[in-house]
């Protein structure tokens, strides 16, 4: 091709390129649009790291490694269940003489003098933590798990996954409390007093000791954390008297203390707008100020099993000296009477579920609505030591060498409702007290 052919088709190809690209012109408008969409994008990404940072930083106490675990043990394939079916898991663990049950968190807790063991509700074995506890007693609270000998001088905290924290006393635990803030309550005693109350905070740090020369029958706390309840008994002129105090947990000095002649204190429970206290022939029933609302007379009968929540007391008199018959009374928060039934057969347990009332015997457990309307019996096989709610569909019946899950929906959509002519119930107040 002869050179200037050449130059001309090179100049007509580079117009031709010029041609495409101005037939490719910029929309300015979509441009726009781009840099909107991205500016969004940054803005969004900056905000995010923002807000991650500084809740973090707000939470930074509540973010453990343990917290982590929690979230990722369904995960966890290990179980030590003996068996597993549709309907309910089996669990086995040694016989021993010392052992108790609980719920923490929505899992089962077994705790004997060996080890500390949490299951899920799928039967994993989430936690087993070596304990040397000769005579454990468990307080579980929504922070954290509290176990204690009774009569021995040691505890130790848990969570889901580990142990937090473990003291030994001077003195021997007789008791203790537990509360969803975190802070926690021995019962001991001391070289110059009969009874001494340590608090402590959710940091396992002492915040202060109630001396007592009285004898410390109960302790607990209310739900929010903010006061501690304490009962006590005292000899005077050879007469028992009962001790009730509430105080500031960073105090020893009492915010209400009432004394009541001729009345042993068994037990007493704090909730958020009240308390109440069970006495061997009275159930006292209290505002948050220490003002009577309300009291029952047992009329010289003995109390046989009794249970205090949040809404209701329950107590058990037996019907007669020979028989396993029971009288259960049910009362609300103010100490009135909303129920009365009457139980065939030794009470073993009496539970609380949402709003019905689950009783244990020594063949069956019962299930009964707050106002004793109706009542539904589910069959269990003898030897049963205590009954477990996890969650508010699941009980754990325990036995002596295993412990077995119940449905609660499906358990008692096939047993028929109990009749009236074997149940009785009835409806009555107590007088109330004026203040």
């Amino acid at each position: 091709m002869p050179e200037k052919e050449k130059k001309t088709a090179q100049k007509k190809s580079i117009q031709k390129k010029h041609a495409g690209a101005d037939s490719y012109a910029i929309n300015h408008y979509y441009m726009d649009i781009s840099r909107r969409y991205k500016t969004a994008k940054f803005l969004t990404v900056f905000i995010l790291i923002v807000f991650v940072l500084g809740m973090m930083a707000a939470n930074r106490d509540d973010i453990t490694v343990e917290g982590f675990q929690y979230l990722m043990r369904y995960l966890d394939i290990d179980s030590n269940i003996y068996s597993y079916t549709s309907d309910s898991i089996k669990i086995s663990y040694s016989t021993d003489k010392e052992i108790n049950f609980d719920e923490f968190r929505g899992d089962f807790v077994i705790a004997d003098s060996t080890a500390v063991n949490i299951y899920s509700l799928s039967g994993m074995n989430i936690l087993s933590e070596s304990s040397f506890i000769s005579n454990p007693v468990i307080r579980s609270s929504g922070r954290h798990l509290l176990v204690y000998d009774l009569g021995g001088n040691s505890y130790a905290l848990y969570n889901s996954f580990s142990k937090l924290y473990g003291e030994t006393l001077p003195y021997p635990i007789t008791g203790a409390a537990n509360s969803d803030d975190g802070l926690y309550a021995l019962v001991t005693k001391t070289q110059e007093y009969r009874s001494a109350v340590y608090i402590y905070n959710r940091k396992h740090e002492l915040i202060s000791r109630i001396l007592k020369d009285k004898l410390v029958m109960d302790v607990s706390i209310k739900p929010d954390g903010s006061s501690i309840l304490i009962v006590s008994a005292f000899n005077l002129d050879g007469d028992f008297q009962t001790e009730i105090m509430t105080c500031d947990p960073f105090s020893d000095s009492a915010a209400v203390l009432i004394t009541h002649e001729d009345l042993m204190p068994l037990r007493a429970h704090y909730y958020e707008d009240g308390f109440t206290v069970l006495c061997d022939n009275k159930l006292l029933f209290y505002t948050d100020g220490g003002i009577l609302k309300n009291q029952y007379g047992y009329n010289g009968d003995i109390p046989a099993y009794s249970l205090i929540t949040d809404d209701h007391a329950f107590i058990a008199f037996s019907e007669n000296v020979v028989g396993d018959a029971h009288r259960l009374l049910i009362f609300d928060s103010n100490g009135i009477q909303t129920g009365e039934q009457t139980i065939d057969g030794q009470i073993i347990k009496l539970l609380c579920v949402e709003n019905n009332l689950f009783v244990l015997t020594a063949t069956n457990i019962i299930k009964t609505e707050m106002n004793g309307s109706s009542a539904e019996t589910y069959p269990i096989e003898k030897n049963s030591i205590d009954l477990i709610a996890a969650d508010n569909n699941t009980l754990f019946l325990c036995y002596p060498s295993y412990a077995v899950s119940i449905d609660i929906s499906s358990a008692f959509s096939k047993v028929q409702t109990t009749d009236a002519a074997t149940e009785t119930y009835k409806t009555s107040e107590t007088t109330a007290l004026q203040p």
